[in-house]
């Protein structure tokens, strides 16, 4: 049932489908169940959003975080199609709740189940695609560099982290290279992404995909510096949606358009997000927030900047949407205060108790 024969396609997600395809025994049933899970763990994405919201940010934050997160068209979209991007979400949210508990956890005991929690998380979100095993670097970066927590515990927490999550990903590429005859694999293709996404017919988008051309690759990146910089400021046009590419959506109707044409919906809640990132960034530099949210601003730097060397698409930051939406209600209550004054915030977006 594990063993695949396609690594080219998010091997983690081949697994989940055909986890659901051995208890179910029929292709209609997985794609209901499918779904059926999609909208459980947006559900249950809404609940963390809340949860973070509450705990890092002020009174009315978290409501309207969760409000915009679950009128989410791409989400809305997503929990109705056989693709990873929600399931990879609601993964990242719960590696994040677990990282901050952790850190706020008394019990030695506790940490260190947290710590394998999160490194098969990790794992996980590593076999879904190979470039969020970047996101190992958070848990060090964020306990030792940002919080300054240098502990034997500590430590000894970080380091059970990668080995984890290493090992459960080592073990598995063993196992699957021996049926079949050849290396250690974990995904294959990254090659001929490279080489597909760094040329002079590039233009930045994720599909379809260009005529390659040589200069390519590395080559292409010594020999035309000024072009890949070109290249890297059309990859984030895509990435953050503001231009559309073949996976924008609606994929028709109000608010579609062809490839390559710009969205004026996602410039402003590009706006609005930077605006409150920024704000975030401030706040945390003067130590008037709550420094945990050091820890969502590194995971946003891990899912944007990888996509960054090889494609973009508003695809690859449906999982961050989430946290995006904390960023954007943080930025509204923080201006709503400044201009108006904290009673700006009513009271009725309290109703669910506020933060110590």
């Amino acid at each position: 049932m594990l063993k695949l024969k396609d690594f080219y396609h998010s091997p983690g997600y081949q697994i989940y489908l055909r986890l659901l395809f051995a208890a179910l025994n029929s292709p209609n049933a997985v794609i209901h169940a499918s779904k059926l899970l999609s909208l459980l763990m947006f559900i249950g994405s809404a609940l963390l959003v809340y949860r973070l919201g509450r705990r890092w940010f002020p009174p009315g934050v978290a409501q309207i975080a969760t409000a915009l997160f679950l009128c989410s068209e791409s989400w809305r979209y997503y929990c109705n199609m056989i693709q990873y991007e929600v399931l990879t979400g609601f993964l990242m949210l719960l590696f994040l709740s677990m990282l901050v508990s952790s850190e706020s956890s008394s019990s030695t005991g506790i940490s260190e189940l947290y710590g394998i929690g999160i490194g098969l998380v990790i794992a996980v979100i590593s076999l879904i695609q190979i470039r969020y095993l970047v996101l190992l670097l958070i848990p060090l970066t964020y306990t030792t560099l940002i919080q300054r927590n240098r502990s034997i515990r500590n430590l000894r927490e970080n380091a059970l982290i990668p080995f984890i999550s290493l090992g459960s990903l080592a073990l598995w590429s063993i196992w699957q290279s021996s049926d079949r005859g050849g290396g250690p694999v974990l995904m294959e293709g990254s090659g001929f992404r490279f080489h597909v996404a760094n040329n002079p017919n590039a233009l930045g988008y994720s599909f379809p995909y260009p005529h390659v051309s040589e200069p390519s690759g590395w080559h292409f990146i010594l020999s035309m510096p000024g072009r890949w910089v070109w290249l890297i400021g059309q990859r984030s046009l895509y990435l953050l949606g503001i231009k559309r590419d073949i996976w924008a959506l609606p994929p028709e109707g109000f608010g579609s358009g062809r490839i390559g044409s710009y969205s004026f919906l996602d410039v402003t809640n590009v706006v609005l997000f930077a605006s409150g990132l920024i704000v975030a960034l401030a706040q945390l530099r003067h130590k008037q927030l709550n420094s945990q949210v050091s820890a969502s601003i590194l995971l946003l730097a891990g899912v944007v900047f990888p996509p960054l060397f090889i494609f973009g698409s508003k695809r690859f930051i449906i999982p961050i949407i989430p946290l995006i939406s904390l960023f954007q209600a943080y930025a509204i209550v923080f201006t709503a205060r400044t201009l108006l004054g904290p009673a700006s915030v009513p009271n009725w977006l309290g109703f669910l108790g506020r933060e110590g």
